[in-house]
Parts: C-alpha cells; structure tokens; sequence
C-alpha cells in the first residue's frame, strides 16, 4: 500500500512540475506580447512610423543602448553607410564595439560568429539575413531604423 502511494505521489509531483512549466511559458508569452504592445504605443507617441521599423527588425539587431559614445556613433554611421553600397559589409561582418578595461569603448568588427580577444561587445548592429539581396524598400527601412535608433530605443523603454 505504502508503494502505491509513494508512486502516485511522484506522478502527480510530476504532473504539477509539468503543468507549472506549461503555465510559466504561456505567462512568459503574455508578457513578452504585452512589452511588445507597449513598445509600440511608445513608437506611436514619438510619431515614429511602425510599419519601417517592424521591417527592419526583421532585417537588423541592434544590440544594447545606443549613447553619445563616439564609438558608437561610428558604428552607426558605418552601419548607414553600408546599406547604401550594392556589396554590403554587413553581409560577412557585424559592426560592433567593445568595452576594454582600462581603455574604455573602442570600435571592433568582426565576421559573425567571432568575438573580440580582449573585451567584450557592448554595442553591435548585425544583419539577420545575410544571404539574401535587399531590397530598396527593406534598405530604407534599415536606415530610417539607424537614423532613428536613439528614439526607438526611448520608446521601447517605456
């Protein structure tokens, strides 16, 4: 009888574990919804147009906040330069910058899947789709996403 018991009760620790497990994703999934709806009446409140920013996030990964850094700010405008030439750089590379101890923010490219050897990246801008040719339209939307990145950052905070 004591056996019986004992085995129920791991079954149903089981069952509990499971449906616990099942419950925090679909919670997980509702909030993750949530941030997104919020981000998006914060790009409406900056009179941001929603429609190029939801196509170049399909497109590029802005990753970390952006600031005045002057490496940063290059990355940027390397990033905006880029989508203007036919041969893109973002296509092998990523543009990034790292943080050194000691010697603050400094600009540092890598081909994806690389890393710096000293640092680490505290600001990248990568391309999602490397093997397709972009459009005009999808690069339009990948500057107007760079050109605009500081409020689109403020905006997704909110």
């Amino acid at each position: 009888m004591l056996l019986q018991l004992q085995k129920k009760l791991i079954e149903l620790e089981k069952e509990i574990a499971s449906e616990q497990k099942e419950y925090n994703l679909k919670l997980r999934k509702l909030y993750d919804n949530k941030l997104e709806l919020k981000a998006e009446i914060g790009l409406y409140k900056k009179s941001l147009d929603v429609d190029k920013i939801k196509l170049a996030e399909t497109l590029i990964k802005c990753k970390h906040e952006p600031s005045t850094s002057e490496a940063r700010i290059e990355c940027v405008g390397s990033a905006i330069e880029d989508f203007t030439k036919e041969e893109m750089v973002l296509t092998k590379k990523y543009f990034g910058v790292k943080y050194y101890s000691g010697f603050g923010e400094q600009r540092s490219d890598h081909f994806y899947r690389y890393v710096p050897t000293h640092g680490s990246i505290v600001f990248s801008i990568k391309l999602l789709k490397k093997d397709v040719k972009l459009t005009d339209e999808e690069r339009e939307a990948c500057l107007y996403y760079l050109y605009n990145l500081e409020a689109i950052y403020e905006a997704n905070k909110i």
